[in-house]
């Protein structure tokens, strides 16, 4: 009777240790107010377990609170309580506490950063700001039985995010501000240091992180892009290690609340992309971007070269990571290209690695899902088409989610690519998704 338990147990383990197996699928999932069906579509590409990244809004109008603002359609806590329900690991972004005057703008990225930092401190200090934070997450559900959510504190801070804006004086400074990086690399490092110590201390089960670091930046931030009043600025091609390193040397202890790496790992055939030297454009809409998987492996790699400066820097072990942007867009390659290139990057990278805890590709659903004037992430100009330069060049508004941009031309926006989405929005899923959900059933099972 004995053994039979025994090899009763030992088959029960086994079965437990395949369903146990990681879930390293995920998707971008940014959920636009009145756009329903995209979670469910997520946990149907990335199973029981499966990764999304989701925005949760803490931005608003000019006020002393900070306070979220009241967005019409949108509840971040109905959000994760629906993908709690669906069984769904979350990464949830925080976006930023920017003051704007638009305050019909859900998720503002124009705004002024170094507003928020402490009076009298010259950018180096944000605790105040860092409490807000923490009581935007004390307001947020947490998953059941105790799990964690996962908390990106922002997205791509070595941005022109960061720079005061001079976007026709709506923000109360009409002259543009020129920033040399590494004073950025100083108040973004100060910043996150500040933020990460507030909200790593709140009584919830959160684990937090960084804002990552865009693959390629502006070596002198200018204030509103291409703005010829800031030398060099066209000079796009400081790297993403190249400012990580100026971020750990203005602020040695960035990093010590971190829990994970939050990384953006994207398809570049040369360092961050190489996508402009100040006096060459891209030879082709995606230049170094975009590029094939066998030419692109370092840079789908990036992580590893960030957790180990790290590591170097402050003497920690390397953190574990979570990969929440990248991806091919639709431009420069086929579809049946771009589903083939993401499989072997997670079958020959992301899978085996064991320092990789999940990948959310940039994204689940583009333009095709975002009525224009509902969810706009990057409000500067007004909505039009250019006529003119290369392939892929829209106007600012139209670019969210769809555009990379590398410069201003006017009211026109320099694009890299046109498009990111593995569904549109009548339900067609396109290969890249189908390819990974066979992937991901074949890895895991298809109950998972």
């Amino acid at each position: 009777m004995l053994c039979r338990a025994a090899v009763v147990l030992a088959l029960w383990c086994q079965m437990c240790g395949t369903v146990a197996k990681q879930n390293k699928f995920g998707i971008g999932c940014y959920y636009p107010p009145g756009m329903d069906g995209q979670l469910d579509a997520a946990a149907d590409l990335v199973g029981t377990g499966g990764w999304v990244t989701v925005l949760i809004p803490c931005g608003g109008v000019a006020s002393p609170s900070f306070l979220p603002p009241k967005c019409p359609g949108y509840s971040a806590s109905k959000l994760l309580e629906q993908a709690y329900a669906l069984n769904l690991s979350v990464i949830a972004r925080l976006e930023p506490l920017y003051r704007i005057d638009d305050a019909s703008t859900c998720f503002p990225s124009a705004g002024n950063l170094r507003d928020l930092a402490d009076k009298g401190s010259n950018g180096t200090r944000y605790t105040s700001v860092a409490k807000a934070y923490a009581t935007v997450l004390n307001s947020l559900p947490m998953p059941p039985n105790d799990a964690p959510l996962y908390v990106q504190m922002g997205n791509e801070l070595n941005l022109a995010w960061s720079c005061k804006q001079a976007l026709d004086g709506q923000h109360g400074n009409s002259t543009p501000e020129c920033l040399s990086m590494d004073q950025v690399a100083l108040e973004v490092g100060c910043f996150l240091r500040d933020v990460l110590a507030e909200i790593s201390t709140v009584p919830r089960n959160v684990l937090v992180a960084a804002s990552p670091i865009a693959p390629i930046g502006p070596r002198a931030m200018q204030c509103v892009a291409a703005s010829s009043a800031c030398p060099g600025h066209k000079d796009i091609s400081l790297t993403s290690l190249d400012f990580l390193a100026k971020m750990l040397a203005a602020v040695p202890d960035v990093y010590e609340h971190a829990q994970w790496l939050a990384s953006h790992a994207y398809p570049c055939s040369q360092p961050g992309c190489g996508l402009h030297d100040g006096t060459h454009a891209p030879a082709a809409p995606c230049g170094g971007w975009n590029t094939p998987f066998a030419r692109s492996i370092e840079w789908l790699t990036a992580y590893r070269n960030e957790t180990a400066l790290i590591s170097t820097v402050t003497g920690r072990a390397p953190l574990q990571v979570l990969i929440t942007e990248t991806g091919w867009c639709m431009d420069c390659c086929t579809e049946s290209q771009r589903a083939l290139w993401t499989l072997q990057a997670y079958e020959q990278l992301w899978l085996p690695d064991t320092a990789v805890l999940g990948v959310t590709p940039f994204l689940l659903a583009g333009a095709q899902w975002w009525p224009k004037g509902v969810f706009l992430l990057l409000p500067v100009q007004p909505a039009m088409v250019c006529t003119s330069g290369i392939r892929g060049v829209r106007g600012y508004r139209d670019s969210v989610g769809v555009v990379s941009a590398i410069e201003l031309r006017g009211p026109c926006v320099v694009a890299l690519c046109t498009g990111f989405p593995w569904m549109f929005a009548n339900g067609t899923k396109l290969p890249v998704y189908t390819a990974l959900q066979a992937l991901r059933k074949k890895t895991l099972g298809h109950d998972v």
